[in-house]
């Protein structure tokens, strides 16, 4: 080889060697299957409060879960006099633990079947980048006709 072809190949290994050290790494961004933030849809499956049509805007920032929930007023409610033209909605809060839950989705209006304090405590047992699955029951504030517990099971849109 000549010395002007060992220049060259000097250049170019000295090139590829400071593009590979200035090459930082950088962390990886969370993964759908990492949060709960996302628009989520499906049922809430109990004996009183049944719905196929349950949806779900949340954010999950540092463990902590914040967002809203609403669904349309359950039959068995509608017979018991609750309006069957407005939806149940309201906030949601809680935590998360690698990739299982505990979220209150709290009720809005209609203090005579949900008072003050009543929610729907869920319990996601698991989740991932496309479903979420758990149980959930009515907690101790809420009354009759609204006491309830099932399982859930939502998809993330």
């Amino acid at each position: 080889m000549t010395k002007r072809s060992n220049f060259r190949l000097a250049i170019v290994l000295c090139g590829i060697v400071l593009t590979a050290a200035c090459q930082s790494a950088s962390p990886t961004a969370p993964t759908d299957q990492d949060t709960l933030t996302g628009t989520w849809s499906g049922t809430f499956t109990g004996n009183l409060i049944v719905s196929d049509a349950v949806s779900a805007e949340l954010t999950d920032t540092d463990s902590q879960v914040t967002g809203r929930w609403s669904m349309p007023m359950p039959a068995t409610l509608v017979a018991f006099g609750a309006p069957a033209d407005i939806n149940l909605a309201g906030p949601v809060t809680g935590t998360v633990t690698g990739t299982a839950a505990e979220l209150a989705f709290e009720f809005e209006g209609f203090p005579q079947y949900f008072p003050p304090g009543c929610a729907i405590a869920v319990s996601v047992s698991s989740f991932n980048a496309t479903t979420m699955d758990g149980t959930w029951t009515t907690n101790e504030s809420c009354q009759a006709p609204a006491v309830d517990d099932g399982t859930m099971t939502m998809t993330r849109q």
